[in-house]
């Protein structure tokens, strides 16, 4: 990310006194590095910008809380990585839930046995990468996993934009029946 906007003392404590002029300049110099933080840990942009939405939202609710001792950009980071952690397991918690739900009447449950499916659901969304075409899986490792841009794909491997784009659905297609032939197997 090019052209990041660096934030003074002042600022920050303007945002933390309730100044939405600097509440802006910290959104904006924050928002793209948050949102690839969170589609890095999440590899889903819906999560991404939800996860960027209400990470500001934290921030402004909490901004008393911040202390201008520590790391601004540390905090806002760990935010991020807390609210992006807790989304993934409440995801997950729903998916086991809805499962369960329809299997069986009884509904209980076990920590031990959600982290198992994560973990397995982790390792098969993996696998299903791992399957893709070598070139559309570099694609999606970027686009997804480091949050490298279209443009910025496109440059690296002389390609246009739209192949970039065009790859990254075909990548998601396969990835997405990958998981529907194999979830049940795995679980």
């Amino acid at each position: 990310m090019k052209n990041q906007i660096e934030l003074t003392s002042s600022e920050i404590s303007g945002l933390i006194n309730g100044d939405r002029c600097c509440f802006q300049k910290v959104y904006e110099a924050y928002k793209d590095r948050v949102y690839y933080y969170a589609l890095k840990l999440t590899r889903s942009d819906d999560l991404a910008e939800e996860i960027t939405q209400d990470v500001f939202v934290k921030l402004w609710s909490n901004r008393s809380k911040i202390d201008l001792a520590y790391s601004f950009s540390s905090f806002v980071f760990r935010v991020t990585h807390n609210h992006a952690i807790n989304i993934l397991k409440r995801n997950t918690y729903e998916k086991v839930v809805k499962e369960r739900i329809t299997k069986s009447s009884i509904v209980y449950t076990n920590d031990t046995e959600d982290k198992v499916i994560y973990k397995e659901y982790s390792n098969l969304m993996d696998r299903a990468i791992d399957l893709l075409p070598p070139k559309r899986k570099y694609i999606f490792n970027l686009s997804r996993t480091k949050g490298v841009s279209h443009d910025e794909i496109a440059s690296e491997m002389g390609i246009s934009k739209n192949t970039v784009k065009s790859q990254l659905v075909k990548a998601t297609k396969s990835i997405r029946s990958y998981l529907v032939v194999h979830a049940d197997l795995a679980f």
